[in-house]
């Protein structure tokens, strides 16, 4: 492991929200490329968020939550992060072993997020290490709490906004909760980040492209549509910026997300 830390009344913020360790313990995941870009909180915890200056958005949150602000308590929260938010939790903390729960909650945070929203988290960490994204990304779900299972994310470079969630409007945030009637996540409410309100302008997401794509081949067989189809790809890309080692590529999004057909067909 990468390290245990018991906490009380720490408060962490992230852009809009605010998050408060009551009492309970944090451990941390196994350092990676020599930094340590996950954790799991098991105690008493406090998360509050306001919707942005939006009349759209705070009458979205009122609507779905009724109420003004997105407050809840929680028990566990699994956090994953490439930018500074092992600096503002991790000091302190000391070797030691996250016991079988902890491990648990790690363990099944990135295949459930994969089949209820399409993100691939791993990948989305990986991409954001190798390539030194600054500044890096922040994913936090709690649950155990009056607004039961819940996310909130912040991806600078908005890919998860845009690939996973369609919303590409320069949104870097998201708070979103899943709908088990829908089995399908449920978005409370997006947001540019708080500096890009406060200057008011945004940049669409496809500025955050990491490459463009030149010339793209696609040679099908179809002759038997009902049961296959095979095709060679070729894409030739141009890279937008020096020092790309990873590019993280979304498909067969289309084929949705009910009944794992997304992962039964792709």
């Amino acid at each position: 492991g990468g390290g245990v830390r018991a906490v009380e009344n720490l408060v962490f913020k992230r852009d809009r929200a605010e998050i408060t360790f009551v009492s309970g313990t944090l451990y941390f995941a196994a350092p990676v490329a020599r930094r340590v870009e996950g954790a799991v909180f098991i105690g008493d915890g406090k998360f509050s968020a306001a919707p942005p200056p939006v009349k759209f958005e705070k009458e979205n949150v009122k609507r779905m939550l009724h109420a003004d602000t997105v407050e809840s308590d929680f028990k566990t929260a699994v956090l994953r992060f490439t930018d500074d938010t092992f600096s503002g939790i991790g000091a302190g903390s000391s070797t030691g072993a996250a016991p079988n729960d902890a491990q648990k909650l790690a363990a099944e945070f990135g295949a459930r997020a994969l089949k209820e929203t399409g993100a691939n988290i791993a990948a989305r960490l990986t991409v954001s290490l190798v390539n030194n994204e600054q500044p890096g990304f922040f994913l936090a779900e709690f649950d155990k709490g009056k607004r039961g299972r819940f996310a909130f994310l912040m991806d600078p470079q908005e890919r998860i906004p845009s690939e996973a969630f369609d919303i590409n409007g320069g949104e870097k945030g998201l708070l979103y909760g899943y709908n088990s009637l829908y089995e399908a996540p449920e978005v409370w409410t997006a947001f540019y980040s708080e500096d890009d309100y406060a200057r008011r302008t945004v940049e669409y997401s496809d500025t955050s492209d990491q490459v463009i794509i030149r010339h793209h081949d696609m040679d099908f067989d179809a002759h038997d549509p009902a049961k296959w189809l095979r095709y060679d790809d070729r894409i030739e890309l141009e890279v937008r910026g020096d020092g790309l080692r990873a590019i993280q590529f979304s498909l067969n999004e289309d084929l949705g997300v009910r009944n794992d057909a997304r992962l039964k067909h792709a």
